[in-house]
C-alpha cells in the first residue's frame, strides 16, 4: 500500500498488526467519505452525540475524520436467491435479526447496560425494503412507536434512532417489501393464461361456423 495514491478508504475494519502503518505515505490517501470512515481497535476518542461515529481526537492517526465507534459489517439476508446487505451500527448487543416478508420488516432485539443510552444505525437497500413521504416508516421500540432520523439516496436508506438500554425488541415496517417469485409472477400468469383461453375461445366459435351446413 506504500504507493497507492488517491483513493478513497472507509468501512473497513484495522485491528491489530495492521495499525503499523507508514502514516506519511497512507496520508496520500483519504481515509472516509466525508460521513463515515473506518473502525480502528487503537480509537479512543468519544461518541458524543451516539450516532456511531467519533467526536474527540480527530483526525484519528492524523488520517480519519470520521472514524468508527463499532465495527463494520453488512448482515446479509437472502431472499429469492438474491442477497441484501443490510448495515447496522450500533453500540448494543444485537441478536435474532430477521427479515419477514410478508409484513414487510425487519425486526431484531438489542441489549446493553441498564440506564444508559443505545443507539442504532440501519441502513437498508431500497431494493428489499422501502416506505415514501405519503406511507412513512414506522420504528417500534417494545411495540411502541418511536422517532427517529432518515437519510437516504438512490439505493439505500438510513434509519438512525436511540432508546434506553435494557432488553428491547426494534420493528422497523417499511410500505413496499421485494415480491416473493410466487407472488410476483401470479399476475402476468393469469394474464397470459386468459390471453391463451380467450384466443382459443375464438378459434373454436370460427371453426364452429365454417362447419355449420
Amino acid at each position: 500500500m506504500d504507493y497507492c495514491k488517491g483513493n478513497s478508504i472507509y468501512h473497513n475494519n484495522f485491528a491489530g498488526e495492521c495499525l503499523i502503518f507508514h502514516v506519511n505515505l497512507l496520508s496520500w490517501n483519504t481515509w472516509d467519505n466525508g460521513a463515515e470512515g473506518n473502525y480502528w481497535n487503537d480509537y479512543e476518542g468519544e461518541d458524543l452525540d451516539g450516532d456511531g461515529i467519533g467526536d474527540t481526537l480527530l483526525p484519528h492517526l492524523g488520517l480519519d475524520n470520521y472514524p468508527l465507534t463499532t465495527p463494520y459489517g453488512p448482515i446479509r439476508i437472502v431472499w429469492d436467491k438474491t442477497t441484501y446487505p443490510v448495515t447496522l451500527l450500533s453500540n448494543s448487543t444485537v441478536s435474532a435479526f430477521e427479515f419477514y416478508q410478508p409484513r414487510k420488516r425487519i425486526s431484531f432485539n438489542v441489549r446493553g447496560p441498564e440506564g444508559t443510552v443505545g443507539f442504532c444505525n440501519v441502513t437498508i437497500p431500497k431494493t428489499l425494503l422501502r416506505a415514501n413521504e405519503t406511507h412513512p416508516w414506522q420504528v417500534l421500540l417494545d411495540g411502541n412507536l418511536i422517532s427517529y432520523t432518515k437519510g437516504e439516496n438512490a439505493t439505500h436508506t438510513s434509519i438512525y434512532f436511540t432508546y434506553t438500554h435494557s432488553t428491547r425488541h426494534v420493528q422497523i415496517i417499511g410500505t413496499w417489501v421485494t415480491p416473493e417469485f410466487l407472488t410476483a409472477m401470479i399476475l402476468p400468469l393469469l394474464m397470459i393464461i386468459t390471453l391463451v383461453a380467450a384466443i382459443l375461445r375464438k378459434m373454436i366459435q370460427s371453426n364452429r361456423k365454417l362447419h355449420c351446413p
